[in-house]
């Protein structure tokens, strides 16, 4: 890890989830990775990545 991630594990206390939510920031991108230790289907997790838009004034 570094400075520019941030790392959130949150702990279902009554369930056996475990989620883990890791968020990078690169410059204007930002990536968000989501992983549980438990799944109903077949989906363990996803990665989206996104970018900063300039703003303009109309």
């Amino acid at each position: 890890m570094d400075s520019k991630t941030l790392m959130l594990t949150l702990y279902y206390i009554e369930t056996p989830y475990v989620a883990e939510y890791v968020i990078h920031f690169c410059g204007d991108m930002i990536t968000l990775d989501f992983r549980v230790n438990v799944s109903m289907t077949l989906i363990k997790g996803f990665s989206v990545k996104g970018f900063k838009l300039d703003e303009t004034k109309d």
